[in-house]
């Protein structure tokens, strides 16, 4: 589990696709869109979009994305 911890986008993008299966069978994660997250980009809804097209509580993550200081313009 610890190998998640290893700052690399692949690692996670692999562990979110077998964790997330049934998630990701219509919407394949981009490795590109990892790299943002990881790179610090700034969130957007239209990034949001592009990872999880079904999400639609933005309040929630505002308020996640927040608590923990990540940049964001939602």
């Amino acid at each position: 589990m610890l190998e998640l911890l290893d700052g690399k986008p692949l690692t996670y993008k692999n562990w979110a696709e077998e964790y997330y299966e049934e998630n990701f069978e219509e919407n394949e994660l981009k490795l590109e869109l990892v790299e943002k997250i990881y790179s610090g980009e700034e969130i957007t809804k239209d990034l949001v979009k592009e990872i999880n097209p079904e999400l639609n509580d933005f309040e929630k993550l505002k308020t996640e994305l927040n608590e923990i200081g990540y940049k964001h313009k939602l």
